[in-house]
């Protein structure tokens, strides 16, 4: 009786150091980072850094900050979208398209907003505005 109670209660001890069925442990994400650069002012895709072993980049990113400065004397618009087919048959919206003030500097948290297929950015006139973007895959 006395092994029957041991064994009952290693199997209950085991069970309870077992995971919930379906969890699994998330694996650690690789940041990355897209200096700052000129925003051009057609759709542009950002090229996300290759892996550390150099494989191209994850279809899916996630956008962590992006930070705009516009450096020009007049109001430009930025739009930064994914480059997927996910919203009415287009690209899905990271960043509504909002207009940044005359040499002001904005730095936009995403918290790892999901950018399928990729990243695009855009500004409403030429050499207006610089960015950089930092994310992980």
């Amino acid at each position: 009786m006395k092994t029957f109670v041991l064994l009952a209660l290693a199997a209950c001890l085991r069970l309870s150091a077992q995971s919930p069925s379906g969890y699994y442990p998330l694996t650690p994400y690789i940041s990355w980072y897209y200096g700052t650069t000129v925003v051009p002012n057609a759709a542009t895709a950002i090229v996300v850094p290759k892996t550390p072993g150099g494989s191209a980049a994850p279809n899916t990113v996630f956008v962590e900050m992006v930070v705009l400065a516009n450096i020009s004397a007049s109001a430009v618009t930025v739009t930064i979208t994914d480059r997927s087919t996910n919203c009415n048959g287009g690209p899905c919206t990271l960043f509504a398209p909002a207009t940044i003030q005359a040499n002001q500097v904005y730095t936009i948290p995403l918290n790892g907003a999901p950018a399928n297929g990729g990243i695009s950015w855009s500004a409403s006139a030429a050499n207006a505005v610089h960015g950089s973007i930092r994310g992980r895959y």
